[in-house]
């Protein structure tokens, strides 16, 4: 017994590199090169975040590979209105928000 099935005996493996499944999809393979037992994962390339569109505090960011969109929340920017407990409405969306957190 060699080296190499001492070590892959003990639970070790010899990786191939991450290849992605298909040209559309995020989700990546590899495989042992000695006994081609194979590892997946998804692995997303994000943009940075932005917002859905210019009357909208939606933010979102997209995959560059699959180009899956995730949503990220509401971020209002700024508000017109009083102090912390009063009623404000967002300059971007217009929205009326509660108190000065964002959300």
């Amino acid at each position: 017994m060699n080296l190499r099935d001492i070590v892959h005996k003990i639970g070790f493996h010899s990786w191939d590199d991450w290849e992605y499944v298909s040209q559309k999809s995020c989700e990546q393979i590899r495989t042992c090169d000695y006994d081609r037992v194979t590892q997946e994962r998804t692995r997303h390339k994000w943009s940075d975040p932005e917002y859905k569109s210019l009357d909208s505090c939606e933010q979102i960011r997209k995959c560059y590979h699959c180009e899956e969109i995730e949503s990220l929340g509401t971020y209002h920017p700024s508000a017109i209105g009083g102090g912390c407990y009063t009623d404000q409405i967002c300059r971007n969306c217009e929205e009326q928000l509660d108190d000065h957190m964002n959300g």
